[in-house]
């Protein structure tokens, strides 16, 4: 064999290693469940958070659960997520008044990913549900038991966000480590806070209380740019 066929044979060789490989890089990762611990903020405009903490960005923390749903093409996947996270607000109001906010988000979502390698997925993802907020004013000087005020509302939000996820090789079976890193923006329906005295322990007390009418503090909205890092398993 002459050193002309030796290197044609040398570059047919090559070419079919090469695509081995590119076909393996790409080849979809069968884990479809994912759960997941979520962390990050996000970065609110309403002044009116102002009065339930020295940040508008808190950290928030939470819990998702999704599974894949559908293959698209040669790379794409479609799935399917619920998601539940949290924020907590915690300061003064006018040197007087102990304030706390809590701010929970309940969304179902769908996700979009494309395989540019089996580790390695871009995604897009959009979700809609409700975002739930509870809140408790306590004078600092109180000295009777029933004087704080407590208020809740429910309102509409939606996300939509892009990111990429990374998923590493599998161990104890199908187990697998799965990282994501996501930004976007929540657009949530303004909420009219209005609060009323705290409902007293003692049964016989609170019904001897002089009824009350609720008293309104306004509008909060807690529309705003988001980034998380979930951390999870994939099976």
């Amino acid at each position: 064999m002459n050193a002309r066929r030796m290197a044609m044979l040398g570059v047919a060789l090559g070419a079919m290693a090469w695509s081995g490989g590119a076909e393996a890089q790409t080849r979809r990762v069968d884990a479809p469940w994912r759960i997941s611990f979520e962390v990050g903020g996000r970065w609110h405009q309403d002044r009116g958070l102002d009065a339930f903490g020295t940040t508008r960005s808190p950290p928030v923390t939470g819990l998702s659960f999704g599974r894949d749903l559908a293959t698209i093409g040669e790379r794409a996947t479609l799935a399917l997520d619920v998601q539940w996270n949290a924020e907590n607000f915690s300061g003064r109001l006018r040197d007087s008044l102990q304030s706390r906010l809590t701010a929970h988000s309940l969304s179902a979502g769908a996700t979009l990913r494309v395989r540019t390698r089996w580790w390695l997925e871009p995604y897009a993802r959009v979700a809609a549900g409700a975002l739930y907020s509870d809140l408790l004013l306590t004078p600092e000087s109180a000295t009777t038991q029933g004087s704080s005020l407590t208020g809740d509302e429910w309102t509409f939000l939606a996300t939509g966000g892009i990111g990429a996820q990374v998923t590493t090789a599998p161990f104890l079976g199908r187990l697998r480590l799965a990282v994501a890193i996501e930004g976007g923006y929540q657009l949530a329906l303004s909420q009219g806070m209005r609060v009323h005295p705290k409902a007293l322990a003692n049964d016989a007390a609170q019904a001897d209380r002089l009824p009350t009418t609720d008293t309104s503090l306004g509008t909060l909205n807690q529309s705003g740019g988001y980034l998380r890092v979930l951390l999870g398993l994939r099976f």
